[in-house]
């Protein structure tokens, strides 16, 4: 679990990456899960887009399977987000 620093960055991450989507998705929504390190998104943009998003933001960004056999174009998770 981190620790008090740790859960500083990754809150400032957080609300740099919901900033960045908003920008394209007004509903964008960033949600940071300390106990597993995973970070989820809610957005209406394709993963594509997502991942260049953080990508951008200098943020390592990779597809995991979400278990969703849907295409992949927004909904699912796009990954694991570190720094």
């Amino acid at each position: 679990m981190p620790g008090t620093g740790e859960q500083a960055d990754w809150t400032q991450r957080s609300l740099l990456m919901t900033e960045a989507l908003r920008a394209l998705d007004p509903e964008a929504e960033v949600r940071f899960d300390a106990a597993s390190g995973k970070v989820s998104l809610q957005t209406v943009l394709s993963t594509w887009q997502v991942v260049e998003v953080l990508k951008a933001l200098g943020e390592h960004a990779e597809l995991i399977d979400d278990g969703d056999d849907e295409d992949s174009d927004g909904g699912g998770c796009c990954g694991c987000c570190s720094h």
